[in-house]
């Protein structure tokens, strides 16, 4: 090696215990261990100090001692985290995922279902469909279709996916329809051609005037005609506002008849005593006068 040759230091970052693909770590380790010339008996606690805190504790629990050779250490490792697509690396995987954007309801079932065989594959089918339908449940962007879900509390896969889609066209349609001209929510998938051109015809459907124009006459001429009986009723003469303010329980001091007073009673005897009185009256003018 010649003199003025910077050996640089090289980094390895550590072995997490939700590592997506231990097996490349373990080769990034083997080409460490060539560039520095790592003795066989010093392997073994190399791998120690690039493991994370999480893994070192595990180690007693996963029956390593100390006096494990590296083979022995990585093996057990290995076993741990099943990098084949088993283990807690899958199980990890499957627990979390959701669905992403943009992706349709028909892929995210069909991945849970492939994860969920490869990180459970000793259950049963039926508990198998019901892993994948709770983990569909939770990972559903729609709010509408999850609560849709929650609420049917679907027994299988086949089930839950229709339901699902068939509430994301309900969705989008009522989307549409509340608000013209503005996008569907963030969690709705784009529908194909065919539903795309119902959803356009139901908005222009719903955006037609008419039934709403008709509707604003109807109720201006109700509302005019409604003012003129209004405008009638104050509008009658003295005498029937005060017969309707008599009637009822009022009762004559003249006749004793109801429904008037002893002033307005068309009683004859009341006429008779009414007539005499203009009479005097009347006669009572020229002896004043010619006083």
């Amino acid at each position: 090696m010649p003199r003025n040759e910077v050996v640089m230091p090289l980094s390895l970052p550590p072995l997490e215990a939700n590592a997506a693909n231990a097996a490349q770590w373990f080769e990034r380790l083997e080409a460490f261990f060539e560039i520095h010339g790592t003795a066989n008996e010093r392997k073994a606690a190399v791998l120690r100090f690039y493991l994370s805190d999480e893994l070192r504790q595990l180690l007693p629990g996963l029956g390593a001692s100390t006096g494990d050779s590296y083979e022995e250490l990585r093996r057990t490792l290995v076993q741990y985290l099943r990098d084949e697509g088993v283990g807690i690396v899958a199980r990890n995987a499957f627990f979390s995922r959701r669905q992403r954007e943009e992706e349709r309801l028909q892929a995210f079932m069909a991945h849970l279902r492939m994860l969920c065989s490869q990180a459970f594959p000793d259950l049963k089918k039926t508990e198998q469909a019901t892993l994948v339908v709770d983990q569909f449940t939770r990972g559903v962007q729609s709010d509408s279709v999850r609560a849709a879900l929650v609420r049917a509390r679907c027994a299988t896969p086949e089930a839950a996916l229709d339901l699902a889609v068939a509430e994301e066209k309900d969705v989008a349609i009522i989307s549409c329809l509340s608000a013209s001209g503005t996008a569907a929510p963030a969690n709705i998938v784009k529908s194909p051609a065919g539903e795309n051109a119902q959803i356009a015809q139901a908005s222009s459907i719903a955006a037609e005037p008419d039934d709403v124009q008709q509707l604003t006459e109807a109720v201006q001429r109700l509302l005019t005609q409604m003012t003129r009986c209004c405008n009638t009723t104050r509008e009658r003469r003295p005498e029937a506002r005060r017969q309707d303010r008599w009637s009822g329980a009022t009762r004559c001091f003249n006749c004793g008849g109801k429904g008037h007073t002893a002033r307005v009673c068309p009683s004859p005897a009341r006429r008779m005593r009414r007539n005499g009185k203009m009479l005097r009256h009347e006669g009572a003018k020229p002896a004043q006068t010619a006083v």
